[in-house]
């Protein structure tokens, strides 16, 4: 069994106990790291990640989600290129190719810019409704003045002193 199989490599001869212990230790070292991506904590996120990819390749089909695999660089990234495929459709492929990784950094922007155009038109409402609630009460409020002022005096006349 300890029969070379070539030149030495690295001071390291091949031989065929040698393979078999090293293929033993790559199983080992692989299902190890299985087990770890595997584990109860971490599922969730990688179930994510898959499904993330599967409504992508529904979407843009195989090589889109080859695509957006290439260029993504963690899972956050695939998920915004499913919300982008989802936007999108069919145009996701061509715009990935064109944009890169932009595309998935510019769906994030618009994202949050929308986001903050829509609060800054709710502050804008509530704005507007406190400075329409105000010029209401103060507009009661001289109206009641002028009124009671008017009773105070058609009394004032009306009595005889």
């Amino acid at each position: 069994m300890g029969r070379s199989f070539g030149a030495r490599d690295g001071g390291y001869a091949a031989t065929a106990k040698g393979l078999c212990g090293g293929v033993a230790g790559a199983t080992a070292r692989t299902a190890v790291a299985i087990k770890a991506a595997v584990r109860a904590e971490k599922a969730g996120g990688l179930v994510r990640l898959a499904k993330d990819v599967g409504r992508i390749s529904e979407k843009t089909g195989t090589r889109g989600a080859f695509d957006v695999l290439r260029i993504a660089q963690g899972p956050k990234d695939v998920a915004r290129a499913a919300r982008l495929a989802k936007a999108k459709g069919g145009q996701t492929r061509a715009i990935i190719k064109i944009l890169g990784r932009g595309a998935l950094l510019l769906t994030a922007g618009a994202f949050n810019l929308t986001m903050w155009v829509f609060s800054a038109a709710l502050a804008l409402f509530g704005f507007l409704s406190s400075i329409r609630a105000a010029t209401e009460r103060l507009t009661l409020s001289s109206l009641q003045r002028s009124r009671a002022r008017r009773q105070r005096r058609l009394s004032a006349v009306s009595s005889p002193a």
